[in-house]
């Protein structure tokens, strides 16, 4: 993990998410990049792109305000930088080109409910949804980031290969261990031997031995991550996302943009990448 993105708007979960990235940098060895878009208003017929003026200063405003963040104190001794975008929300910034090499997003969230979540969502869940990258969305910032209990919650198939790599990697440097969670529900119910070895080959497929396999019994899979982690009391969750957009996403909704607006905990998304198969289903091994 070398370079590492932190999109900021200067409010408190923002300087959480640059505190959590400094800890991972120092872990890593890796240079972070913070992050500011700003989409010019526009006021009735005036619009703010043609006033020049009035852009200048507003750049220039911004600018020192980044440098400023570049200063906070769990920034000193990395290589920090800093990019200013325009006209662009925060989640379309992300997969800009220039970023493309960046190995994480590090993203404060304010979470979302209700209407909002439904129809709108938040900075944090639309990244969550549409970037390639994988995104930490961190909503406080009490205690160093050094997690040593990392939950997966997973079904543990095939498809899942492509984002555990990085979710080893992390465990890896910070020594940690993963808790495998598979959760059955009413509607899509696994017999234990099943599931158990579902995640033991799953574990011999991606060459890892430190994890603890968990199944978990609840009425859906958002309320089994959220209450088997209250039991369990992990310092990270990590989960995968098919990244739906559009009716589809609206139908079928999303578990990880469920987690990251409803959970404290710092949650790694990660988007699945798709996985032929000649019946169009994807199963265990």
């Amino acid at each position: 993990m070398k370079n590492i993105l932190v999109p900021t708007d200067f409010s408190d979960c923002a300087t959480a998410a640059i505190r959590t990235a400094a800890d991972i940098a120092r872990t890593t060895d890796a240079e972070i990049r913070l992050l500011h878009v700003y989409e010019r208003p526009i006021y009735g017929f005036v619009d703010m792109s043609v006033d020049h003026e009035q852009n200048r200063k507003i750049k220039a405003d911004l600018w020192e305000k980044l440098h400023e963040a570049e200063k906070h104190p769990s920034l000193e001794g990395l290589e920090v930088n800093s990019s200013l975008m325009w006209d662009k929300p925060a989640w379309e910034a992300i997969a800009h080109e220039e970023f493309k090499d960046h190995d994480l997003v590090v993203m404060g969230t304010h979470g979302a409910s209700g209407f909002k979540e439904m129809f709108i969502g938040s900075n944090a869940e639309k990244a969550v949804r549409l970037s390639k990258i994988p995104v930490l969305t961190i909503s406080k910032h009490e205690k160093a980031f050094n997690p040593k209990k990392i939950v997966f919650a997973s079904n543990f198939y095939r498809e899942v290969e492509s984002v555990f790599g990085t979710i080893k990697k992390m465990a890896n440097q910070f020594n940690a261990e993963v808790h495998f969670l598979k959760i059955n529900t009413p509607g899509n119910f696994e017999a234990t031997w099943y599931s158990e070895r579902t995640m033991k080959e799953f574990a011999e497929k991606m060459n890892f031995q430190n994890y603890v396999p968990n199944i978990y019994n609840d009425e859906n899979v958002e309320k089994g991550i959220l209450n088997f982690c209250n039991s369990a009391e992990p310092d990270m969750v990590a989960i995968a996302t098919h990244g739906r957009t559009g009716l589809l996403h609206l139908i079928n909704g999303s578990i990880a943009e469920s987690v990251v607006n409803h959970f404290d905990l710092p949650v790694l998304s990660i988007r699945l990448e798709e996985v032929e198969s000649p019946t169009g289903v994807i199963f265990p091994y």
